[in-house]
């Protein structure tokens, strides 16, 4: 499916087989907050819309893979400030 936008004056006709989520991260400390309303706001949107959240890998989301994304942020974070210090 071609990526887009929502047809907002059709949306009692619209349906697609997915929807992807993503965020920019910058290195800043509400990096994680960001993360986890995304993780959050993901899982509402699957409930409300009897879906299913999957990672990256298109693999059913789990709390493993959660705590790796919450790591990699994390660790974003530390490369982003030690190259703002250079």
């Amino acid at each position: 499916v071609k990526p887009g936008t929502f047809p907002f004056d059709d949306m009692e006709d619209f349906s697609t087989p997915g929807l992807m989520l993503f965020a920019q991260l910058e290195g800043h400390p509400e990096d994680l907050t960001i993360l986890e309303e995304m993780i959050a706001t993901a899982r509402k949107l699957a409930t409300t819309l009897g879906g299913d959240v999957f990672d990256d890998t298109r693999r059913p989301l789990t709390v493993r893979k959660e705590e790796e994304m919450r790591n990699a942020v994390l660790a974003n974070e530390v490369r982003f400030r030690r190259a703002a210090r250079r």
